[in-house]
């Protein structure tokens, strides 16, 4: 079975990731440590996990849910300038996914913003596809022998 992840982050997905958070770190702090490894068990299959790496995963977990904006969220709207800065392209480029319908922006006295998670999900995307074209181009170059 072939997990898919989303590009975005719901308020749900975020929930979750806090009581996962908080429910691994119990977890932890119950087994001290004198534990070599986590197993987790599934259909079969498992994985190994190191505490110090598992700890590592929590940490992450909780600092994303925990200062992650909301879509809507004062603080998740950006100028196209700063759209423009991440996503390593010049504002105009930005005005055109705008106008294409790739990104939306919302219309203020001040000009237009954007949402930067959208910004972000749509940055993860692009990066999502240009690896899977870097590997197509790997696997052309390997079977014609370039």
């Amino acid at each position: 079975m072939q997990v898919e992840l989303s590009d975005e982050i719901s308020p749900v997905d975020l929930e979750n990731a806090r009581e996962v958070a908080a429910a691994l770190c119990l977890l932890l702090s119950k087994c001290g440590s004198d534990l070599d490894a986590f197993v987790v068990e599934a259909g079969g299959a498992h994985v190994r996990l190191q505490p110090d790496r598992l700890l590592s995963l929590v940490k992450l977990i909780d600092g994303v849910a925990s200062t992650s904006p909301q879509a809507g969220d004062e603080r998740d709207e950006i100028p196209p300038d700063t759209a423009a800065e991440l996503l390593g392209m010049a504002p105009p480029s930005v005005m055109r996914l705008i106008e294409r319908g790739y990104l939306h922006a919302r219309v203020t006295e001040g000009g237009c913003r954007l949402s930067r998670t959208e910004v972000l999900s749509y940055k993860a995307r692009q990066a999502v596809i240009r690896r899977e074209a870097l590997s197509e181009l790997v696997k052309l170059t390997q079977e014609h022998g370039f």
